[in-house]
């Protein structure tokens, strides 16, 4: 792979599946790796610090490899029982149990005949099961692109088999041209490109959408349904039925806006050779709920990390690079010099063009990619953004 950057683009493809001839197998299988799991939470739940990997591995390898599992089976499960504490115990939760069956394979683990459509599941003992998968043209193509299967989901719900395999390969460095900062909004994204020797705007836009908004009037009709009748509401099978398909509408909304925004703007940059630069929005959600309840509730639907990521591995496709900056000041610090604010969202420039505090937010974030890229691959500093003529 030419250049000095490595990254791997990853895809997710999710593949119902036959069910095998005999499924008691691979349900035994699932049920074991759950309680594996459970088994290793119960454990180091009390500790006040969680082990490390290596620490989990001299606790329970020996012991899980005398259930049956395999040795990737073991490592994966002390990994996943790991970032099940540390999740629950940083957002301050209870100890949590595991009731779903699914269990994650290491590609050791699995064999994938893609001309028969098949997949070999290891399970206990050194057993080996077949599952026969469905969708697999758009796999194919996959893998004649040059993507290699990694890690593997196997899921068992609503009495049916369920397949979710990790796909990478790796992908060669572009050298940026441009730089493209991304602000992200509950109602749309903008962006502002830079050139990368003269530090000019080279284009910016606003890409608008109306996902977020639509899922959030769902998730309104289901709360207030819940608010309606109580907690009694649980006990009622229309009434489940009814927030089940509400909730379910409203991610499937929010997943299908977060890839149409991604793909658009990720489409931008290709066509510039764009460094993106994104914000750094961790603890926004938080800091949301000390503020005002109501921004915290609008914040439930506003998938930024989602948007972020789907732009960072459709991005790392390409080739483009993404880095994250921080946020702080970026819609109210002007890049040139002093502003004056018509209104919440609208202010004027010191040369009298009037714009949107997302569009200065944007152009904030691109310059800080410049600082950031300071002294390196070519950049010779970062440059001050020049004036824009009225």
């Amino acid at each position: 792979m030419a250049g000095g950057w490595r990254d791997e683009g990853q895809s997710h493809r999710r593949n119902g599946c036959g069910g095998p001839p005999n499924p008691q197998p691979l349900l035994d299988f699932l049920k074991a790796y759950r309680d594996a799991v459970q088994y290793i939470v119960d454990t180091i739940w009390g500790l006040d610090r969680v082990p490390s990997v290596r620490q989990l591995h001299e606790m329970f390898y020996r012991e899980l490899r005398g259930w049956g599992f395999r040795a990737h089976h073991v490592s994966e499960i002390y990994k996943r029982a790991k970032e099940i504490v540390k999740a629950v115990k940083k957002n301050g939760g209870r100890k949590p149990i595991l009731r779903r069956l699914t269990a994650r394979l290491h590609s050791y683990e699995y064999r994938l005949d893609v001309e028969r459509g098949v997949l070999k599941v290891a399970v206990l003992h050194g057993g080996w099961v077949e599952l026969r998968l469905r969708g697999m043209r758009r796999l194919k193509r996959f893998l004649a692109e040059g993507w290699r299967p990694k890690e593997l989901l196997v899921s068992h719900r609503n009495d049916g088999f369920k397949v979710y395999m990790t796909l990478e390969r790796e992908v060669e460095e572009r050298k940026p041209r441009t730089v493209m900062g991304v602000d992200v909004n509950l109602g749309n994204v903008s962006y502002v490109v830079l050139d990368a020797e003269s530090g000019r705007i080279v284009t910016a836009g606003v890409t608008v959408f109306k996902g977020f908004k639509r899922a959030l009037r769902l998730r309104k009709m289901a709360e207030s349904l819940q608010k309606r009748l109580g907690r009694h509401w649980r006990f009622m099978k229309w009434s489940r039925k009814v927030y089940k398909r509400r909730m379910s509408r409203a991610r499937s909304i929010v997943n299908d806006t977060a890839h149409f925004a991604a793909k658009k703007l990720v489409g931008i940059a290709d066509r510039y050779g764009s460094l993106i630069v994104l914000e750094n929005l961790k603890g926004l959600k938080m800091c949301a709920s000390e503020e005002n309840s109501r921004l915290a509730w609008l914040f439930t639907q506003l998938a930024y990390r989602r948007l972020q990521g789907f732009i960072e591995y459709k991005a790392a496709w390409r080739g483009l690079k993404t880095i994250y900056v921080p946020a702080k000041s970026t819609s109210k610090a002007s890049p040139q010099g002093k502003v004056k604010k018509l209104n919440y969202r609208w202010m004027v420039l010191p040369n009298g063009v009037a714009t949107t505090r997302d569009i200065v937010a944007a152009w904030n974030l691109a310059l800080k990619g410049f600082t950031r890229m300071r002294g390196s691959r070519g950049f010779r500093g970062a440059p001050k953004a020049p004036a824009v003529r009225g």
